[in-house]
């Protein structure tokens, strides 16, 4: 009784009935002509309607919901131990998670990566693409080099990446370099609560470079910059496998911009073990290694060619005997901004070794000649001097 009750339910309506035509007429246009006429011939019987119901609605509670793949790399943040035993919390799984799936890559991109690594390799020269000019403002030491690279890539149109990073790394490194020489040098007296070693660093660095030749206030804002790339490149040392640092993709300033605490630092590092990437470690390691090399090269050239040119016109005042332009040299080499690796001493004093074979024994006053390089205006007042053109 209560089945001869449902099934007159289950009338088809008009408006239900017209769409199942309609349905059955495109089946059959599709070339499905059997199930659109069952589908015609449907409107026309409630047994028919009533045993489809039946069996859509049982087929519908034996298929099981759909399992929602969760991301690799959510899944491995949830399998991830960190080796100090303190779990990472929400916010900082939430932020690697953001980091690593902007880390992602494709098949395709490793191949080229792989590629690349063996082209920078081999030819690094291309990688550093500009050598550092001749008359920069004082010694063109290797932070004033990145300084330059790294405003060519921001400008560029299109940025290059790799190249960024590794300017920013080496600005870093470079840096704290000259951190650790400042903390041998300085005294437990001297020690300055208010100002941070990475600022003094910075601020040694920039009077180096641009101290005598700019404005005080362009120097500051090229302070500020410099410490902005400084802080940029800590981010990229945190990765042990510095290779890497050329190969990774994210386009965006998340993590250069972003504190990551020692147990994010875990996390990322060991992450990157995992990452298809890592099968190019020693490629990419080689390629990082050559190219630091090259960019060191060039500046070493730049202070050979710029110590030959200070050797040439101090040679030269002396034989044509004009003493107040050797004393402008003598004066210039005391800046201790000058370095004198490539010197020999005469007399307890460090002279250009060329200058020794040529003049022989000198004055003390003379002799004091050991400045590496000196800046443009010195140059050009020497060189009119003494007749000779700036090179």
């Amino acid at each position: 009784m209560g089945s001869a009750s449902s099934i007159e339910h289950c009338v088809v309506s008009e408006l239900v009935a017209t769409k199942l035509v309609e349905l059955g007429n495109l089946l059959c246009t599709a070339g499905d002509s059997e199930l659109g006429e069952l589908l015609k011939e449907i409107c026309d019987s409630p047994l028919r309607i009533f045993s489809l119901r039946n069996a859509l609605l049982q087929k519908l509670q034996t298929i099981p919901p759909p399992i929602l793949k969760e991301p690799s790399e959510s899944l491995w943040l949830q399998n991830y131990n960190p080796p100090s035993g303190i779990s990472l919390t929400d916010a900082e799984q939430t932020k690697l998670l953001s980091l690593f799936k902007e880390w992602t890559l494709k098949e395709a991109d490793i191949t080229q990566l792989n590629e690349n690594a063996l082209s920078w390799y081999e030819n690094p020269s291309a990688f550093c693409a500009t050598a550092p000019r001749l008359d920069t403002p004082s010694n063109p030491e290797i932070v004033g080099v990145y300084f330059d690279e790294y405003a060519v890539v921001e400008n560029a149109q299109i940025r290059n990446r790799p190249r960024r990073r590794v300017i920013l790394l080496e600005t870093f490194l470079a840096i704290q370099r000259e951190e650790d020489s400042l903390r041998r040098a300085k005294r437990p007296k001297q020690r300055q609560a208010d100002i941070s070693m990475r600022t003094t660093a910075v601020r040694s660095i920039a009077g180096r470079l641009w101290g005598k030749g700019c404005p005080p206030a362009e120097v500051k804002r090229r302070e500020k910059r410099l410490m902005k790339m400084v802080r940029y490149g800590e981010r990229w040392s945190l990765i042990n496998a510095k290779g890497l640092v050329l190969g990774l993709p994210n386009k965006s300033k998340k993590f250069e911009e972003q504190h990551w605490s020692p147990n994010e630092k875990h996390a990322i590092n060991a992450f990157l073990e995992t990452h298809p990437i890592y099968t190019l470690r020693e490629a990419l390691d080689n390629a990082m290694e050559a190219i630091t090399r090259e960019w060191s090269r060039q500046v070493q050239d730049c202070r050979v060619s710029t110590h030959e040119k200070l050797d040439l016109l101090y040679q030269a005042a002396l034989l044509s005997d004009q003493q107040h332009v050797v004393d402008s040299i003598v004066d210039n080499s005391r800046n201790p901004q000058y370095n004198s690796t490539t010197s020999r001493v005469v007399d307890g004093q460090s002279v250009p070794s060329r200058a020794v074979s040529i003049t022989g024994d000198l004055s003390p006053r003379q002799a004091h000649v050991g400045a590496e390089s000196a800046n443009r205006d010195t140059y050009t007042t020497i060189g009119a001097a003494t007749g000779l053109a700036y090179p």
